[in-house]
């Protein structure tokens, strides 16, 4: 399924008055999930079936240091020629501050942020059964309270939900390595959520590994879904309802070869597998 299709499928209702439910008894048909979860993880290292609950990633987002946006830019590289940085500075906690935060936690003691809370708060982890695609460009808090209106919208519990979201699964000391795994989580995670912070502008077809994402999903038939925050979604329904033809234009504009990634090497290995 494509992201028109997507869009024309959505439900974009959402009652006001609902509350998050924290159930964390799992019916007959999630239990039967999880068991075909755990045969398609079964090939793929066992920290990447991880997934993670939404108040556990806003706990480990609520540890960081208060400057920890000046500390990670002052630690980006520059060019040996020109003295510039290599990348944008961060104006915000966006996945890659979150990441060189959780990287220098993983050089201390060698874990993944789902492996140590399954040692510190082991109930805020489980089997990932939602994969997200999403721009590390964006705020982390913002992105968190997308999914978490997507589970109340969805009536999917808080405490059972547990998202792949890769700053918190991958290894960020062995990022490399854990990314050639990236379409096996997908496949076993059974269902992708983008998440679209602006539907006229969507920054997640902009980006490589956003695109490969969204490829995978549709190759093997995964359940796909896309989430946005409350105001955007009423944008949404509005040019839905009045002119569909905006919104199946904004997001059917999709280039790989002019799609961004920091590594030109990643670029060219995602633009092959596409291609494949």
């Amino acid at each position: 399924m494509n992201l028109s299709t997507a869009c024309r499928n959505l439900s974009i209702t959402c009652n006001k008055n609902q509350q998050p439910t924290h159930d964390t008894k799992l019916s007959a048909r999630q239990s039967a999930q999880i068991v075909h979860i755990t045969d398609e993880f079964s090939n793929i290292p066992k920290h990447l079936r991880d997934g993670a609950t939404i108040p556990a990633m806003r706990e480990m987002l609520k540890s960081q240091p208060k400057n920890i946006v000046e500390e990670v830019n002052k630690k980006i590289p520059r060019d040996k020629k020109t003295g510039k940085r290599k990348y944008p500075e961060n104006t915000q906690v966006n996945g890659y501050v979150n990441q060189k935060y959780l990287e220098e936690l993983t050089e201390k003691d060698g874990l993944t942020a789902c492996q140590r809370l399954r040692i510190d708060s082991p109930e805020k982890v489980g089997i990932a059964n939602v994969f997200v695609s999403w721009t590390l460009e964006s705020n982390v808090e913002k992105t968190l309270d997308t999914l978490e209106d997507y589970c109340i919208t969805n009536n999917m519990p808080l405490n059972s939900t547990y998202f792949w979201v890769c700053d918190y699964v991958i290894n960020q000391k062995n990022v490399e390595n854990d990314l050639k795994y990236l379409e096996d989580c997908i496949k076993a995670a059974g269902h992708t959520v983008a998440i679209i912070e602006e539907w006229q502008d969507p920054k997640i077809l902009a980006r490589s590994y956003c695109i490969l994402e969204l490829h995978a999903t549709q190759q093997h038939g995964i359940k796909f879904e896309i989430a946005m925050n409350k105001d955007e979604r009423t944008s949404f329904k509005e040019a839905l309802l009045k002119d569909f033809d905006s919104i199946q234009s904004s997001l059917s504009k999709v280039n790989i070869s002019t799609a961004e990634c920091r590594k030109r090497s990643e670029q060219d290995r995602i633009l092959n597998i596409i291609k494949d």
